[in-house]
C-alpha cells in the first residue's frame, strides 16, 4: 500500500505539503483522499495535528480509518484526542469498535469517557471536555505555575487556571495571563472569586448565552454537588450556535431532520412525514383566506380590478410579518428581550410600522395614478389598506414569538408560514372592509 502511493506521489513533497496545513485544512484534505491514501498520509503527518482533524471527519470515513490502520496509530489518535471529541467519536461508532478502543485507553482517562458517555445528548455534560487545568485554592503561584508547566492540555484549554477547595468545589479562577504578569506569591488580590460556571445537566444553548452574555472563551461545568468536573470551550459553544440556528429555521418551516441525519441519507418517507402535518395545517389555514373571498364576491364584481392588487397587499404583509418575527426570535434567543416585554414589543412595533407603511403607501399611491387605469378611490383603498396592512402584520410578527416564549413555546415555529397565512387572511379583510365602504360612498 506504502510503496504504491510512494510511486504515484513524492512523499518528500506531501510531508512538506501537509506540514504547512491547519487543522481545518488537513480535514478537507482527508477526505478528499482514497482510503488508502488516507492510511499512508495519516502515518507521515503531525499526531496531534492528525488527532484535531480526525474529530472532524464523517463518521463513515472515521469507521474506514480506524479499521485499515495500524492499532497502536489508532489509540496514540485517540489518546491524543481532546475528551469531548474523543466521547463525539466514540457515539458515532459501532459498540464492538468502541470497546475494543476503550479497552487500550488507560483506566483514569476511560473512567472518564464513560462518565461523559452516559451524560444526556442535549446536555453540556455531553459536549464538555474533562481536560482542563485545575490547582489548590492554598497554592502559590510558584505551585500554580508548575501546574501550568506540566499539564498536558490543548491551548485553547489553557486561559483559566480553576481554584478548587478540598472537597473539589469551584471557589475561584485564575488567568493565565494575570499569573504570568504577577510577580508576587500571593495570588488572593489576581484570583476571580465570582467565577461563572453551568451545571452538567444544563442544556447548550444556556451555556452558548452566558458565552455571548459574558463574552466568555471558556466555561467551566460544575456538577449536582457543585464539584468541577469539566469545561465548555468557545470552539464546542460555536457548533451548538450553529445548529440552534439551523434547528430553529428548519422548524419554522418543519423541514429538520434527525440528528446527525443529512438530506441525501434521509429517506424519501421521512421527509414527507417532516414535512406534511405542516404542509395540510397552512392549506387548512388558507381555507379561511378562501372564505374571506367568498364573502365580498358582490365587492369584486363591482370593481374586478380590485383583484389585481391583493397579491401586493399579501405578499407586503407577510414581509413586514417575516421581518419583525425574525427580529423578535434573534432577541430572544440573545437574551435581549423576553416574554415579559411583550407589550413594550407591541409598542416599538406599531410605531415602526406606521412610519415604514405610510412611506409604502405614499410611493403606492403615486405609483398607481400615475401607472394603472383605475379611480383614484381604488388607489385609496389599496393604499389606506396598505397602511393597516402593515401595522397588523409588524405587529402580529412581533407578538406571536413573545407569546411563544412566554408560554414556554418554541418562538421558531411561529415565524414564516404561520405568520403568512395569519396575516394573508387578515388582510384580505381589511382590503374588502375599506372597499366595501369607500366605494358605496364615492
Amino acid at each position: 500500500m506504502g510503496e504504491n502511493f510512494a510511486e504515484r506521489y513524492d512523499i518528500v513533497n506531501i510531508q512538506k505539503k501537509i506540514s504547512t496545513m491547519n487543522e481545518s485544512e488537513l480535514t478537507n484534505y482527508l477526505i478528499e483522499l482514497s482510503d488508502e491514501e488516507r492510511v499512508v498520509t495519516a502515518k507521515l503527518v503531525d499526531k496531534d495535528l492528525l488527532a484535531d482533524a480526525f474529530a472532524h471527519l464523517p463518521s463513515d470515513i472515521k469507521k474506514r480509518m480506524i479499521e485499515q490502520m495500524a492499532a497502536p496509530d489508532v489509540h496514540d489518535m485517540f489518546r491524543l484526542m481532546e475528551s469531548d471529541e474523543a466521547v463525539d467519536t466514540l457515539q458515532e461508532l459501532p459498540s464492538n469498535m468502541v470497546i475494543r478502543l476503550l479497552a487500550e485507553v488507560p483506566k483514569e482517562r476511560r473512567d472518564q469517557l464513560n462518565d461523559l458517555l452516559h451524560y444526556p445528548q442535549n446536555s453540556v455534560g455531553s459536549i464538555m471536555t474533562v481536560d482542563y487545568v485545575k490547582a489548590p485554592v492554598t497554592a502559590t503561584r510558584s505551585e500554580v505555575l508548575e501546574v501550568v508547566e506540566t499539564v498536558d492540555v490543548a491551548a485553547n484549554q489553557l486561559v483559566d487556571v480553576y481554584l478548587t477547595d478540598a472537597s473539589r468545589e469551584l471557589v475561584g479562577s485564575l488567568h493565565v495571563s494575570d499569573l504570568i504578569r504577577h510577580k508576587e506569591d500571593d495570588l488572593t488580590e489576581v484570583i476571580n472569586w465570582n467565577p461563572i460556571s453551568i451545571g452538567t445537566q444544563a442544556q447548550p444553548h444556556q451555556a452558548a448565552d452566558l458565552f455571548m452574555k459574558h463574552n466568555l472563551i471558556v466555561l467551566p461545568v460544575h456538577d449536582s454537588e457543585n464539584k468541577l468536573v469539566g469545561l465548555v470551550t468557545a470552539d464546542d459553544i460555536y457548533k451548538t450556535i450553529q445548529m440552534e440556528v439551523h434547528d430553529d429555521y428548519a422548524r419554522g418551516y418543519s423541514t429538520e431532520l434527525d440528528p446527525g441525519a443529512s438530506y441525501l441519507d434521509t429517506p424519501v418517507v421521512q421527509l414527507f412525514k417532516n414535512r406534511i402535518s405542516w404542509l395540510m395545517i397552512l392549506m387548512l389555514g388558507a381555507t379561511f383566506t378562501g372564505w374571506v373571498i367568498q364573502s365580498y364576491e358582490d365587492v369584486l364584481e363591482a370593481s374586478v380590478v380590485l383583484a389585481t392588487y391583493i397579491p401586493i397587499l399579501m405578499d407586503s404583509g407577510g414581509n413586514a410579518g417575516s421581518q419583525s418575527s425574525t427580529l423578535l426570535i434573534r432577541s430572544l434567543a440573545l437574551g435581549e428581550v423576553s416574554g415579559q416585554d411583550t407589550f413594550k414589543v407591541i409598542w416599538k412595533e406599531f410605531r415602526v410600522a406606521l412610519i415604514a407603511s405610510l412611506a409604502l403607501a405614499a410611493v403606492n399611491f403615486v405609483r398607481i395614478t400615475l401607472m394603472d387605469d383605475v379611480s383614484v378611490t381604488v388607489a385609496l383603498v389599496v393604499s389606506l389598506t396598505l397602511v393597516a396592512t402593515v401595522v397588523m402584520a409588524k405587529v402580529v410578527g412581533g407578538v406571536l414569538p413573545m407569546l411563544a416564549d412566554r408560554f414556554d413555546l418554541d418562538p421558531a415555529v411561529m415565524a414564516g408560514p404561520l405568520i403568512t397565512t395569519v396575516v394573508d387572511t387578515f388582510s384580505l379583510l381589511i382590503y374588502f372592509k375599506i372597499a366595501s365602504v369607500l366605494l358605496t360612498s364615492f
